[in-house]
């Protein structure tokens, strides 16, 4: 079903239509990108844009994101010069716009935000969001009439296609209303396990079809459709004890109460229901669906959610490059990894957003450091420390953590660090491990090294990430429940570890060589002309 015989050239519509993706035709092809404002989000878009670039050369292409991820792709070396002026990255959005600019946001902070740090990482990229949504409304008419944007140059064609991510809001439907012929692709930077419990069917614990559902409900009661709080109470689901599972699936069943394991109170306080219509309605809108995936991971899945959502899915993990964050300067982090035993490195990165709530972390470090003889490198993500946040731990106790992480740093038994190339680490021979928040990101770069996991999931689509490849057989998952005792804590800490230093480390790592050849053969040369071709069958 998701597998399209490809010609070798692919036909292509008459000028100006997108469709023309194929290398013989010279008339260019202007795609716009919408991201959402996160480095999750942006470098997996990036690197499919980069991709695009890479094989179709008669394309340019429109990266719009706010200007801190602009300034993030520029440090983080994801860019590259010699796409020249077919690569136009546009700084969207302002601060001057305010918190809140649009007033059928989904994601809108309630009464439990407020007290909150405006400039957390969270609230900063929901507000970023917002503004890029009402700025977009001024730069896409630039965009289809090929005109200047801000300081960025006219194209030299007009937009006639858009990539939106799929945390988005807004920009479908203004893309619609006013150019309806623009083909649309929504983009998916996760699992389809975590795509198919926002658009599956209600049978099988995914949360699809709420529009219907909401109005043959209204029909039927006679509550009007703007009755916000009964949509929510009727279809928002969050903290009960339904299970969301795939059919026929080998991956365990997830209760709703268990998803957001670390997710804070504000968050969990936005109801979900807006998101939710906002999300299946760009979908419906779609011409087809991206999703950064590989059948070899995740087939049975993908072949039960395209006939549920009838939107053709595009599985575009072979043709990702894998680009990853910063590098560190210079080669300190090279220098300790060579300096370790074969495969017996724990790498620890919890990306930029999270981290384990302080008591947790406070555990975690010293387990580590106390209890198992494992040399690790440990990236902060932006953190000011690995002990910034143990802000409610007694002092005396992270003073004594701070002179044991300094003892394992002279001892030459750890390396703290900000950024690294996460690439080169993972792909190091004397790497054995990755302790991660389960960002999907990470897990494709990991699959790619051949690496096992041990994933602490937070939020979003974390816990879904870790049941994906656990059922693989890839990884090992520890409670990360923030309401747990601390003995239950420590217990599933200290058993994710003990796998670095016993037999089950050896099956892990022989099943994760044996889907990272998998995923190397589905990156072959034939795999990425398909994905090329089945997205020309659908610009046609």
């Amino acid at each position: 079903m998701l597998a399209v015989a490809t010609p070798p050239h692919p036909p292509a519509l008459a000028a100006p239509s997108p469709s023309n993706l194929d290398p013989a035709t010279p008339t260019p092809t202007h795609i716009a990108f919408v991201t959402w404002p996160a480095v999750g989000h942006v470098t997996p878009m990036m690197d499919f844009a980069l991709a695009l670039l890479d094989a179709q050369p008669h394309t340019i292409l429109s990266f719009l994101t706010s200007p801190d991820m602009v300034a993030f792709l520029d440090r983080a070396g994801h860019t590259r010069s010699e796409f020249g002026s077919r690569l136009r990255i546009i700084p969207t959005g302002s601060e001057a716009l305010g918190d809140n600019p649009l007033d059928d946001e989904p994601m809108k902070l309630t009464e439990a935000a407020k007290g909150v740090d405006k400039n957390t990482s969270l609230l900063k990229t929901m507000r970023a969001a917002t503004q890029i949504a009402v700025h977009f409304r001024e730069v896409f008419p630039l965009l289809l009439a090929d005109k200047p944007v801000a300081d960025v140059p006219s194209a030299g064609a007009p937009v006639t296609s858009v990539v939106c991510n799929w945390m988005t809001f807004g920009i479908d439907q203004l893309v619609k209303a006013i150019a309806p012929s623009t083909k649309l692709f929504s983009f998916f930077d996760h699992s389809c396990f975590f795509s198919t419990r926002i658009l599956g069917p209600r049978a099988d614990g995914g949360l699809g079809g709420v529009a219907g559902l909401w109005a043959e409900y209204c029909t039927a009661t006679g509550h009007v459709p703007d009755d916000k709080a009964e949509l929510e109470r009727q279809f928002g689901r969050r903290f009960g004890d339904d299970v969301y599972y795939i059919p026929g699936s080998d991956i365990v069943p997830i209760k709703d109460c268990e998803m957001s394991p670390q997710a804070p109170a504000y968050l969990l306080d936005i109801p979900i229901t807006p998101s939710l219509l906002n999300i299946q309605g760009l979908v419906e809108r779609s011409d087809a669906m991206l999703i950064n995936t590989y059948g070899c991971v995740e087939r049975h899945t993908l072949d039960f959610l395209e006939p549920s959502i009838k939107t053709p899915i595009v599985p575009i993990g072979p043709v990702m490059l894998g680009r990853v964050g910063a590098k560190e300067g210079g080669s300190a982090v090279t220098s300790f990894l060579d300096a370790q035993p074969a495969a017996s490195t724990l790498y620890v990165s919890f990306g930029t957003l999270f981290r384990p709530n302080p008591e947790q972390l406070a555990d975690m470090i010293e387990t580590l450091l106390e209890e198992y003889d494992i040399p690790f490198v440990w990236t902060l993500g932006g953190q000011k420390s690995l002990t910034a946040e143990l802000h409610s731990i007694d002092v005396g106790r992270v003073e004594a953590i701070n002179r044991k992480l300094d003892a394992a740093v002279a001892a030459g038994k750890a390396h703290i660090c900000n950024w690294v190339d996460q690439h080169a680490v993972l792909n190091h021979p004397n790497v054995g491990f990755f302790l991660s928040h389960g960002g999907w990101n990470s897990a494709t770069e990991t699959l790619l090294a051949g690496k096992p996991m041990i994933l602490f999931p937070f939020f979003g689509d974390q816990l879904f990430t870790a049941r994906v490849l656990e059922a693989r057989g890839v990884a090992t998952v520890i409670n990360s429940s923030i309401d747990q005792p601390i003995v239950d804590f420590h217990a599933s800490v200290t058993a994710a570890l003990s796998l670095c230093k016993s037999d089950g480390a050896d099956r892990l790592r022989q099943r994760a060589r044996q889907l990272q050849l998998e995923v190397l053969a589905e990156r072959s040369a034939a795999a990425k002309e398909g994905v090329w071709g089945r997205i020309a069958e659908i610009l046609e």
